[in-house]
């Protein structure tokens, strides 16, 4: 069936190779992999806990996450179950503030819940952290490769939102090597003139109740996992600020009626003028989307605007065949990305790689960053090659 676009004869040009458009036009991957690094907060923000959970320091300030396998469960996974409900709502809130405004609002709310992760000094605090930073980066995993798709041409697509994935291993990674360093700040014992009584009497470990003097830890330092949290909020900052100097989405621009900044911004994307043919062209054809959805909307959904329409609208992802076709595809496959339990070798990296050879809490750590970025590079070539041309 052929897109709107298609049948108004709007193509927009001969289709060119991914490497040959990257080329030509820098400032879009550039811009992709700026947008990107609301990829990397995710990421970062996943892995850091990984190696905090291990530090005597943390277990000293939080000994119930500590031993309490069921509340550490919690802990961890309080930052995607709110993370669920932040990509949720930020459809609307997408539309009704920009692409842009949508990002910098993410990152203020990411700042907060960094903040309080940080400076946490009860658990209530703690876990009102990863809530606050959960929901923001849910918000960023929808509205950054939104933003990215808007933006970019329709060869390079996939490439480009492919960055948002790679972003977030990245992320892992370098959270994993700053743990890594951040661990020996006053050492990595928390009390190491008193003797481990935890565990068993042939292994014995770190008891946060008991193996702690009475002015609390005297070696490793706090700073050890309040460093690695505060951190985060440097790339948050950073996205946020630039995203100031980056354009907005020309689609968003159409939707709200906005022509001339609309063409100004795709230009600017394009790196040609407002009055360039082929930059004439595209815009009438994403005002040809806009419009056919409106209409659509219009006649489908009659009364129905803002939040209701946006509810009302899921329902159309599985009306049609082709429609639902597409819909399980991206759901399941994001759904079994979760389900085959990644993120327990992101949040428990040091036991499970000790558990299969490799020497230590470091080895694990690093092992795992390392792993995630390699395997999203390898999918940026065939991604174009394979996938979208079997399923678009």
């Amino acid at each position: 069936m052929a897109s709107v676009t298609e049948a108004a004869g709007l193509g927009v040009g001969e289709k060119k190779s991914v490497y040959k458009e990257l080329r030509q036009n820098p400032y879009l991957l550039g811009l992709s992999a700026f947008a990107s690094l609301g990829g990397f907060l995710f990421g970062y923000d996943q892995g850091v806990v990984s190696g905090v959970l291990t530090m005597e320091s943390f277990a000293a300030a939080f000994p119930r996450i500590y031993l309490d396998s069921s509340f550490k469960g919690w802990f961890v996974s309080t930052l995607l179950l709110a993370a669920w409900f932040g990509s949720l709502v930020n459809g609307p809130v997408a539309d009704r503030f920009g692409r842009k405004g949508s990002i910098m609002i993410a990152v203020v709310i990411f700042t907060i819940g960094s903040a309080l992760q940080a400076g946490a000094v009860n658990i209530s605090m703690a876990f009102a952290g990863r809530a606050i930073a959960g929901f923001s980066v849910g918000m960023l995993t929808m509205i950054v490769p939104m933003y990215m798709s808007e933006v970019s041409t329709a060869g390079i697509r996939g490439t480009l939102v492919v960055l948002q994935q790679l972003s977030i291993t990245l992320g892992i990674l370098v959270s994993y090597w700053l743990e890594f360093g951040t661990q020996y700040i006053g050492g990595t014992r928390c009390a190491p003139d008193i003797p481990y009584t935890g565990g068993k009497p042939s292994e014995p470990t770190f008891d946060p109740y008991k193996d702690i003097g009475p002015n609390g830890c005297t070696g490793q330092s706090d700073a050890s996992w309040r460093v690695p949290f505060a951190l985060q909020i440097f790339p948050g900052l950073v996205l946020g600020i630039g995203m100031l100097f980056f354009p907005e989405s020309p689609r968003y621009y159409c939707m709200r009626d906005n022509e001339e900044d609309g063409i100004r911004a795709l230009a600017r994307v394009r790196r040609t003028s407002p009055d360039d043919e082929l930059v004439q062209k595209e815009y009438l054809a994403i005002k040809a989307e806009v419009m056919f959805e409106a209409s659509y909307n219009a006649e489908k959904f009659p009364g129905k605007n803002g939040a209701s329409l946006y509810i009302a609208g899921y329902g159309t992802l599985f009306s049609t065949w082709p429609s639902f076709k597409r819909t399980a595809i991206g759901c399941i496959t994001m759904f079994m990305q979760q389900f085959i339990g990644c993120n327990a070798i992101i949040y428990y990296a040091p036991t499970i790689f000790a558990q299969l050879g490799l020497s230590g809490k470091t080895t694990g750590l690093l092992a795992t960053g390392v792993y995630g970025i390699e395997t999203s590079i390898s999918i940026l070539r065939a991604l174009e090659k394979y996938l979208c041309q079997s399923i678009c």
